[in-house]
């Protein structure tokens, strides 16, 4: 049975790329927030995650209801840093989720001294082959 990563980026097109690699190996499901994706994984069923460092809301209509389903429904009051990628990364170690955990960005290694203690793995989006990385620590982590 294949193991489920969940990816949480605010832009589509870096999802779609995730997930054409990812799902060779893994069933994906994607948020495109950092709040939603933290409700999600607190339910279980999530083997390993891929967080952008900053993800925004650009659209006003999803705070009311951005899923089909009302569990993720946004609150304006989290539409904050609190719940950018590195600080979801430090949340759910807190809450004891230990699957692997990468976080991606264009500044990825500005938090790698931070996030160490917390076992989060950070790449820069642009490195060579960084998909392929992702895949790798994944595959050695998860041992598929």
């Amino acid at each position: 049975m294949k193991k489920t990563i969940l990816i949480a980026d605010d832009d589509k097109e870096e999802i779609e790329e995730l997930r054409i690699v990812l799902n060779q190996y893994y069933n994906v499901i994607s948020f495109p927030d950092g709040f939603r994706a933290f409700q999600r994984i607190k339910e279980g069923g999530i083997d390993g995650v891929v967080l952008n460092w900053q993800m925004t809301i650009y659209n006003q209509n999803e705070l009311k209801l951005s899923t089909e389903d009302e569990r993720y429904a946004i609150d304006p009051s989290w539409l904050s840093e609190q719940y950018y990628g590195d600080k979801v990364s430090v949340k759910l170690r807190e809450q004891g989720f230990e699957g692997p955990i990468i976080l991606y960005s264009l500044i990825a290694r500005r938090f790698k001294t931070e996030l160490e203690p917390y076992d989060v793995y950070c790449y820069e989006i642009g490195e060579e082959e960084y998909l392929g990385k992702i895949v790798e620590y994944f595959q050695d982590k998860l041992k598929q």
